[in-house]
């Protein structure tokens, strides 16, 4: 499950990062339509992924089978993580570490015990998680366009969380 979560999350960042890099997309209302397409599309996917593992257990089963796929989806968000920020590390250490800061403790310090979360978090989250999206803040106010790091790092990351946060 983690695997296929992590493939179809850097997937749709793949997807975005070859429409802004190879220039394709001018007007940043078409990339934001294409984000909000490509968010679509990979929460439907991860709807299918979570849903089709869990369909045929019982209710103790499938906690334990919920928290090893959060854990695991945790541990390829870290990785990548690592992967990304390294050479951005290399290249330019202070874009780095505000990015590491950023994106450690919201994949790195949250254990996932088991049990069902219940209404409020996954509102919270669900509110965080919008406010973060690149369209509602990332884009307008902390970056003017879309850039290498929105496209290659921070979308990837994102949607790794949402999927963390919300199935």
């Amino acid at each position: 499950v983690a695997l296929r979560a992590g493939v179809a999350c850097v997937g749709v960042a793949a997807f975005i990062w070859t429409f802004v890099e190879l220039g394709m997309v001018g007007d940043l209302s078409i990339m934001n339509t294409l984000l909000v397409l490509a968010y679509a599309l990979t929460l439907l996917a991860l709807t299918r992924i979570s849903g089709g593992a869990t369909s045929r257990m019982n209710d103790d089963d499938e906690d334990e089978f919920s928290r090893r796929d959060r854990r695991s989806i945790q541990f390829v968000a870290c990785l990548f993580a690592v992967y990304v920020h390294v050479p951005m590390a290399l290249a330019h250490v202070s874009l780095a570490i505000v990015s590491a800061l950023l994106w450690t403790p919201v994949l790195a310090f949250p254990t996932y015990k088991g049990g069902k979360r219940g209404a409020l978090q996954k509102m919270l989250a669900g509110a965080f998680l919008f406010v973060s999206w690149p369209p509602v803040w990332v884009v307008p106010n902390a970056f003017p366009e879309y850039t290498m790091y929105v496209t290659s790092v921070y979308v990837p990351l994102h949607l790794l969380l949402m999927s963390l946060w919300l199935f």
